[in-house]
C-alpha cells in the first residue's frame, strides 16, 4: 500500500495539470477556448444576430490568442434574420445546424484555398432549413470552378468575388487583411497596422 501512494499522488498531480477549455463571451459571441489555442463558436443564449455577421479569425483573451477552428453545433440556429457571414479560412469544421433555419440568409464570403477546401469539414445539416440554391457564395477569384465541383458547396450559387473591406483603400496592394477580436472589439489588421472595422488606425 505505501508504494502505491507515491503513485497516487503523482496521478493526481498530473490529473490537475491538465488544462481545461474555457468558455468566454465577447461581443455577444461565444467561444470554447482550447489549450491547444484554438476556439470553436456557439451559441449564446436569448442572443440573434441580424444583418451582416464577420467572424474572426482569431480571439484573444488572457493575454493568449486562440485560432478560430470550428462553427460549433446550432451556433447560429433559426437566426432568421441574419442576412450575410463572412467565415474565414482558419475554419475547418462546421457542425451540425451551425446555420440551421437561417431562413433570411442571402449570402456568404469564405476564403479557403483549393488546396484547403478538400479539407473543411462541413456537416451534411449544416444549413439544414436554408434554401441553399438562392444563397450567393462568393469564393476566391479564379476558384468558383473547383468550389462548383464540391458536393458540399455546389448547392449554392457560386460567385467569384473578393470580400470587401473597409480598410481596402487605406493601404492598396497584396498584403492580407486579418480579422481578430482584442479587448472584445473586432478589429483588422493590415500591413501592421491595426483598423477598426470603419477604417480608423488604432494606436
Amino acid at each position: 500500500m505505501k508504494k502505491l501512494i507515491p503513485f497516487i499522488v503523482a496521478l493526481t498531480l498530473s490529473l490537475n495539470c491538465i488544462a481545461e477549455d474555457t468558455y468566454v463571451e465577447i461581443e455577444s459571441l461565444g467561444f470554447i477556448l482550447s489549450d491547444t489555442l484554438t476556439a470553436e463558436l456557439l451559441p449564446v443564449e436569448n442572443v440573434k444576430w441580424y444583418g451582416f455577421k464577420d467572424l474572426p479569425e482569431t480571439v484573444d483573451y488572457n493575454a493568449k490568442t486562440y485560432t478560430l477552428v470550428m462553427i460549433g453545433e446550432a451556433a447560429f440556429f433559426e437566426n432568421d434574420e441574419l442576412v450575410g457571414t463572412r467565415i474565414p479560412a482558419t475554419v475547418d469544421t462546421i457542425a451540425l445546424d451551425a446555420f440551421g433555419s437561417c431562413t433570411g440568409l442571402e449570402y456568404i464570403y469564405v476564403s479557403w484555398t483549393a488546396e484547403q477546401l478538400p479539407n473543411v469539414g462541413v456537416h451534411r445539416d449544416a444549413f439544414s432549413g436554408v434554401t441553399t440554391t438562392g444563397v450567393n457564395l462568393y469564393v476566391p477569384e479564379g476558384l468558383a470552378d473547383t468550389y462548383k465541383a464540391s458536393n458540399t458547396w455546389n448547392v449554392f450559387n457560386i460567385i467569384a468575388k473578393s470580400y470587401p473591406s473597409a480598410v481596402d483603400n487605406i493601404n492598396p496592394g497584396p498584403s492580407p487583411v486579418t480579422k481578430f477580436v482584442r479587448d472584445g472589439q473586432l478589429l483588422i489588421q493590415r500591413n501592421g497596422k491595426v483598423y477598426t472595422l470603419s477604417g480608423v488606425e488604432l494606436e
